[in-house]
């Protein structure tokens, strides 16, 4: 009997702590949406720029969508020049590389609003693409396996 009483008075006082901790918690959350601190950004956020996002990037991306042939001829034509000349001031190796490195970043293209990336690791709950090949398709395929595959996780 005064083991059961001991443990009512326990855990009354347990669940009062909880109470109060959420208490606690909920005054900070509202203290915090009042005062509307900016979230704490990394050093990182700070000097990131999106260069894509870029004003002559913007118009160029324009430019290719309403007429790609002219814009792709006269991108090249100004490349070519550009090169030339960097390669007359022994500048062409570096030119070639960061040309290349504006190419690959101008062509990354973007993703919808829910559409699923093609690497499963950047999908909600890692969920695959349908038809995707997995190495169980390979194993079973190879090893020539009748078992079912394990089920994709998904909520």
């Amino acid at each position: 009997m005064e083991t059961m009483k001991k443990l009512e008075a326990y855990r009354l006082k347990k669940k009062q702590r909880e109470e109060a901790e959420k208490r606690e918690k909920e005054a900070e959350i509202k203290k915090k949406e009042e005062v509307n601190l900016p979230p704490k950004l990394s050093l990182l956020s700070y000097i990131w720029i999106d260069f894509c996002d870029l004003l002559p990037f913007r118009m160029w991306r324009s430019f290719c969508a309403s007429n790609p042939r002219l814009c792709w001829i006269s991108t090249f034509l100004v490349w070519a020049i550009l090169q030339t000349f960097m390669a007359w001031i022994e500048f062409g190796a570096v030119f070639f590389i960061a040309s290349l490195i504006v190419l690959l970043m101008l062509n990354l293209g973007t993703r919808s609003e829910g559409e699923a990336s093609a690497y499963s690791v950047f999908n909600p709950n890692c969920e695959r693409l349908l038809g995707q090949m997995t190495a169980e398709h390979f194993e079973n395929a190879l090893l020539k396996r009748n078992r079912p595959l394990a089920a994709p996780a998904s909520s």
